[in-house]
């Protein structure tokens, strides 16, 4: 038996069909999902109670710490030329020589302050490389108390070179003189044979040679 059929025509849809509906509250949600997603990433942690009992607490200092501060890749450094702060026992400066550097004060300022040290600093050690007869003359000696290495340090010397002609105006005694009120006033030398100073400015190690072309 046949049937006799008419052209296609697709299925009217219903009022009321629920399928844009769905697809607009499907958008909404994936909207909604993505917002909160974000948000919570965004805003920071919700402290616990003992989070809370911390940051209340007033803070504690870090325990201090020998180790050298953290490099910042550059300093600043200055090295002036001799200095002579007296010749002894008659040739010293007023006020046992504090101020003696109060006219250079505003350059002194460099993170590695150095001088060239031209003369011991000690007390009379009864040895001088001058003969009475030539002292003042043709032959110089010159010597500082040794308080003296305190002017050094209050004007801001951190290392001096005591490589010169002058090291050993008072012999060996007056030049370990000098290396002891140095270390006493916390200066740091170089200079003595097969002594390489080593100091840290800034975090940054830094190595200091003083030499004379002459014994």
């Amino acid at each position: 038996m046949s049937v006799a059929r008419g052209p296609y025509r697709p299925p009217r849809r219903r009022r009321g069909s629920l399928t844009p509906l769905i697809a607009a509250v499907t958008v909404l949600a994936v909207g909604i999902a993505v917002f909160v997603v974000a948000y919570l990433r965004a805003r920071p942690p919700t402290p616990t109670a003992a989070q809370d009992t911390a940051s209340a607490a007033p803070p504690v200092p870090a325990p201090a710490s020998d180790a050298p501060a953290a490099d910042s890749g550059q300093f600043t450094l200055s090295a002036v030329g001799d200095v002579i702060m007296g010749a002894a026992p008659n040739g010293l400066p007023p006020d046992n020589g504090h101020g003696f550097f109060a006219d250079v004060a505003d350059k002194l300022h460099s993170d590695l302050q150095m001088a060239n040290l031209e003369q011991p600093l000690t007390d009379d050690t009864g040895v001088s490389k001058c003969p009475a007869d030539r002292l003042g003359k043709t032959c110089f000696s010159f010597r500082s108390p040794p308080a003296y290495a305190g002017i050094l340090k209050e004007a801001g010397f951190a290392l001096v070179n005591l490589a010169n002609n002058h090291a050993y105006d008072f012999g060996p005694a007056g030049h370990q003189n000098t290396r002891r009120a140095l270390d006493a006033a916390g200066v740091r030398y170089t200079g003595p044979p097969g002594l390489i100073t080593v100091v840290t400015v800034k975090g940054i190690r830094v190595a200091v040679l003083g030499f004379r072309p002459t014994s």
